[in-house]
């Protein structure tokens, strides 16, 4: 696997302005590492992980290889554009982020990539609602519920509804590049359906 990180990351590297200067072989190398977590999701390890997960496991971290992995992209995160150190999943945001995250449990909840339709960033987490609503998930309800999948926004976080126990929301994300499961009340967050 330490060849295969190493592979991984050089092609994210090379997907950045600080190390590469031309725009169209950017996209070819960002392409390339997107294809490897593409080919990992398709494995037969990751789809027993996501099919664990899936039978109530709701603990495990079906996010990707490489994303997942501590030793992808691990250098310090630059945006400016000519130094950009910015690594991307299919949705164009930031892996190990919250936002890459729940775009990533959208993908494996409807095999599809939730995309932005506009030139606004939606950088900051407060905008996701506007994202989901452009990329087609609009329907808001107060508490998630069983049976269905639902991201909830808050003006702090993106999370991905995960179980309700003892009236608490349980929930997945991506914190400060890593991987937690915490609950919370269900008015802390704009629940939106994912369907």
């Amino acid at each position: 696997m330490e060849k295969d990180i190493v592979r991984a990351n050089d092609l994210a590297q090379k997907s950045c302005s600080k190390w590469n200067k031309n725009s169209m072989t950017r996209l070819l190398y960002r392409k390339g590492y997107q294809d490897i977590a593409n080919r990992y999701w398709q494995s037969i390890e990751c789809q027993e992980r996501v099919n664990l997960y899936k039978s109530g496991y709701h603990t495990i971290d079906t996010y990707p290889w490489p994303y997942s992995d501590p030793k992808f992209a691990n250098w310090a995160e630059n945006n400016e554009p000519d130094c950009s150190t910015l690594v991307l999943d299919k949705s164009g945001f930031v892996v190990k982020s919250a936002a890459s995250y729940c775009a990533y449990k959208i993908f494996e909840a409807t095999g599809r990539w939730p995309q932005k339709k506009t030139t606004h960033g939606f950088d900051e987490v407060k905008d996701w609602v506007q994202f989901l609503k452009e990329a087609g998930y609009d329907h808001l309800v107060d508490c998630p519920c069983y049976n269905y999948e639902f991201v909830g926004v808050s003006q702090s976080a993106v999370v991905w509804f995960e179980h309700i126990h003892a009236g608490l929301i349980e929930y997945s994300t991506y914190q400060n590049k890593k991987y937690i499961y915490s609950t919370a009340n269900s008015s802390d967050f704009i629940w939106v359906e994912i369907t």
